[in-house]
């Protein structure tokens, strides 16, 4: 992470946190705003609307502008990184491509770059949406509902470590998934091409058989692993549960706790926090499972950047047009 974070230029990182910062505090300003349109009853509809309707349009242009930004910026990032990777690969010494499969080296420039070329910059965006939408939407229930602090934050910090626990089962989970793929695929292409030797030996029950184990392995291994996914949402959208009851009742039963004002939008927010609570943590997921080909990918970095490839010396090095000009040409 650090390394495309790097590669993306940390000031580039920054620019795109502090404008989904600045595009979720727009949005709680514009929804504190409507709240305070709905107190006024009717009166002064036209300033409210054009304030709303303002922050509205400011939101929707930041919003769409740091997707754009960070997209664009994700693709430099790949492309350096894919620059870096390449050089280090063709000054690799002979003996490590006797050593190492083709298919390896190929499964890097191919799987691992779509990956993150097509899908990595798509689900960091929606990770850094939903988080900044969760945060905005508790900080703004704890400045309406101040009695809400101590049931966000335990919350908060209780999914934190729940969903790092299945975080670390879902990436086992993953690996076992894509495992018990190549067992089923090269098997059912064993016996395609031994069909008619089997067929005369009267053995293709045992083929069967052991296509039927191999693929009902597969199936439980991508079974378990959508299951693992779902109870991170299933874990994002119960506590935040937790939060949206604690609203309701002191709505219902506190006149004290939540202004007349101000209780239309902590209502409304204890409604939707279940739902992006839960993409979040599923989107969290999502991002650790991506981080695996950047991890792979890392590999293929120069030593000097934390990458595990050997390298020849480099064919030119600085200095080497001085050295030319006073070497001698006879003798």
């Amino acid at each position: 992470m650090r390394a495309w974070v790097a590669s993306m230029t940390y000031t580039r990182f920054a620019l795109v946190l502090m404008g989904y910062g600045l595009s979720m505090a727009v949005l709680a300003a514009n929804d504190l705003w409507m709240g305070r349109w709905a107190a006024a009853e009717g009166r002064d509809a036209a300033l409210y609307m054009s304030v709303y309707a303002a922050r509205s349009t400011a939101y929707l242009l930041v919003i769409v502008g740091v997707g754009i930004y960070l997209t664009f910026a994700s693709a430099r990032a790949s492309l350096h990184l894919h620059g870096k990777c390449l050089r280090t690969v063709l000054a690799a010494p002979v003996g490590w491509f006797e050593s190492v499969p083709s298919g390896r080296v190929l499964s890097r420039f191919g799987a691992d770059i779509e990956n993150m070329d097509m899908q990595w910059s798509t689900n960091v965006d929606v990770l850094l949406t939903m988080s900044a939408m969760v945060v905005q939407l508790l900080v703004v229930m704890t400045v309406v509902v101040p009695v809400l602090a101590p049931v966000n934050a335990v919350c908060l910090f209780a999914l934190a470590r729940l969903v790092a626990a299945i975080n670390r089962v879902n990436r086992d989970v993953k690996r076992i998934a894509n495992n018990a793929v190549s067992p089923a695929v090269t098997t059912i292409t064993e016996a395609e091409r031994g069909r008619a030797v089997a067929l005369s030996l009267g053995c293709s029950e045992f083929f069967v058989a052991r296509q039927e184990a191999h693929v009902d392995a597969m199936l439980s291994a991508f079974f378990m692993s959508n299951a693992v996914g779902n109870a991170a949402w299933l874990s994002g959208t119960a506590f935040s549960c937790c939060t949206s009851l604690a609203v309701a009742l002191l709505v219902l039963f506190s006149d004290q706790a939540v202004s007349r004002r101000n209780a239309p939008v902590a209502v409304a927010y204890a409604l939707v926090i279940p739902f992006f609570t839960g993409m979040m943590c599923n989107s969290t997921l999502e991002v650790s499972t991506l981080a695996t080909s950047l991890e792979r990918l890392f590999e293929y970095l120069p030593a000097a950047e934390g990458g595990a490839l050997p390298s020849e010396a480099p064919r030119v090095c600085d200095g080497d047009a001085q050295l030319a000009a006073a070497w001698p040409s006879a003798g």
